[in-house]
């Protein structure tokens, strides 16, 4: 009890963790300053994920339809590597806003 005689205000619940650290952690699962498994650690089904994960960190991570890896042609192949290699010689010239861009070029180049 308080010096008033009032007894202590109940404990504010935990504040859910919302930052892509934790996403598809169910937070019936994790109890107050238990440590999570490293992400590349093998987990039991279900234990403490989603069915499917979601948000920006997991896009595009589900399994492709029939099951076939992706196999990149010679084409894209060199293009990676003529990037890469203008990717280098900007970054060692110090032009570090050209290389930025070129990797957002990158990024958007039809699949």
């Amino acid at each position: 009890p308080a010096a008033d005689g009032s007894a202590k205000p109940a404990k504010a619940r935990a504040r859910r963790r919302r930052s892509a650290r934790f996403a598809g952690v169910d937070d019936a699962l994790v109890e107050p300053g238990s440590v999570l498994p490293p992400s590349g650690a093998p987990s039991a089904t279900g234990a403490g994920t989603r069915e499917t994960l979601t948000g920006a960190r997991f896009a595009g991570s589900t399994a492709r339809e029939g099951g076939e890896a992706f196999v990149p042609d010679a084409e894209g192949t060199r293009r990676a590597g003529e990037l890469l290699g203008l990717l280098d010689r900007t970054r060692a010239e110090g032009r570090e806003g050209e290389a930025h861009l070129l990797l957002v070029d990158a990024a958007h180049w039809p699949p």
